[in-house]
This record gives structure tokens, sequence and C-alpha cells, in this order.
């Protein structure tokens, strides 16, 4: 319990830092930055605990157990529709574009991932299948006799990092936060085949139709900022007395 709790102690300090960097060099307080970690991560806590109580028809169950940060059931994935929400508000209250703050979080946000997904394995929760014995894993690294899906998800989550930081800072803001949904949905989706888990919807479970629907998000936000980059990109530039012309006629 004592490494879970670390490393998401851990997880929320490197993706502050990131963050704050960022906001730094965009002339923006480091303050709000970690203030916008410390919110998301309460959130997302707090809905993957509630989303899974949801699950097994146990809404009603004494509210504290859905702010323990200890290791315990959750419904992964579930953490990340707040999360959207809440940087998205954020955006609007800094009064900057949503698609810049969006793509200022996701080498972050893949950053907490990873590490995040080290402390379940070390709290042994998440587990994939058994493992044939000639291939156990060393004692000290729990649980020993599975596979450890939480170490390949920790590893997609660096891959997905690194892919994002080939994106020049200089493409249309939002590919890069439209990058990390759809590939961050598609590792999840895939990896989720090799996880212990409940198929609630078919042969999939709750977190991969999840993981479908953050594809279909940043699909979606690619072709929106795109298309209106073009669009923009399209458009002639105003005559200064053109311009003029139209504020007069407003006023």
């Amino acid at each position: 319990m004592f490494a879970y709790n670390l490393l998401h102690v851990l997880a929320f300090a490197a993706a502050s830092w990131l963050l704050a960097r960022s906001f730094r060099r965009r002339g923006l307080p480091g303050l709000h930055a970690v203030l916008l970690c410390a919110i998301v991560f309460c959130a997302s806590r707090f809905s993957a605990r509630f989303f899974h109580a949801l699950e097994v028809a146990r809404p009603l169950q004494p509210w504290t157990s859905y702010f323990t940060f200890g290791a315990g059931p959750s419904s992964q994935l579930a953490g990340l529709l707040p999360s959207v929400a809440i940087v998205a508000a954020y955006a609007l209250a800094l009064r900057i574009p949503f698609a810049v703050l969006f793509d200022l979080a996701a080498v972050p946000g893949c950053v907490a991932i990873a590490i995040g997904r080290v402390g379940c394995h070390l709290a042994g929760c998440c587990v994939g299948p058994r493992l044939p014995p000639e291939w156990a894993l060393p004692a000290w690294l729990s649980p020993s006799g599975n596979l450890p899906a939480p170490l390949l998800e920790m590893a997609a989550a660096v891959a997905v990092a690194y892919l994002l930081l080939r994106i020049p800072d200089e493409a249309t803001p939002g590919v890069r936060a439209s990058g990390f949904f759809v590939l961050h949905g598609a590792a999840r989706f895939n990896l989720q085949w090799i996880r212990t888990g409940e198929t609630s919807w078919g042969p999939l479970t709750t977190t991969q139709v999840l993981s479908l629907a953050t594809v279909a998000l940043g699909a979606a936000l690619y072709f929106f900022v795109t298309r209106r980059a073009a669009r923009a990109r399209s458009e002639p530039l105003d005559h200064p007395e053109d311009a003029q012309r139209r504020h007069r006629r407003r006023g």
C-alpha cells in the first residue's frame, strides 16, 4: 500500500512539474498547473471509484470509500471523463483555447499514467493471467506469477508520450491532444484483453467501451481543429479599411 501511494504522489508531482514548465513558457503562473493537476487527480480518483460502484450496483456505499487513495476496486479509464471536463473548464477560466491547454497536458498526463501503473503493479492489482512457472517474475515483483499487465500499460504510456513529443510545437493546436486520446484509448483497448476483468458489454469490458469513446473523442477533436485551421488559412486577410467599415456598420 505504501508503494502504491508513493508512486501516485510521484505521478502527481511529475505531472505538476512538467505542466508548470509548459505554463511558464507561455507566461502563465506555474501555480495554476499544480492546482489543475490536484483537481484532476482527486476528481479522477473519485470518478473511478464511483463508476465501479455503479457497475456493481452499490453506489450508496460509505462516501469515504470514494476518496480512498489506496489500492482498491475502481473502473479503469473512468477517471479520464471528468479530467477532460475539468481541463476544458480550466481553459475557459484562464481564457486560453481549450485545444492549447489539452496539448500542454497531454505529455504530463502520459507521465502520470506511466508512474501510476508501476504503483498498481507493486500493489498487486490490475493483474494479467497466470504465467507458466518458468516465466514467473522475480519474487520481489508482486504478483510474480501473473503477467505484469500494469507494466505493459506503463510501457504503452511511455511510448505514447514519445510519439506526442515527436509532434512539433508549431503543429495545429489540438493535434497533440487528439493524438493522446487516440493512442492512449487504442492502447488501453488492446491491453485490456490481457487484463482480468468482467465483460459487461458483450465481449467487451467497461474499460474497452470507454477506450472506444476516447478514440472517437480524439478523432473528432482532430477533425475539428484541422478543419478550422484549414478554413482560417483559406480565408483572405481583411484590408484595414474593410474592417473599419464593418465596425462602423455594427456600431
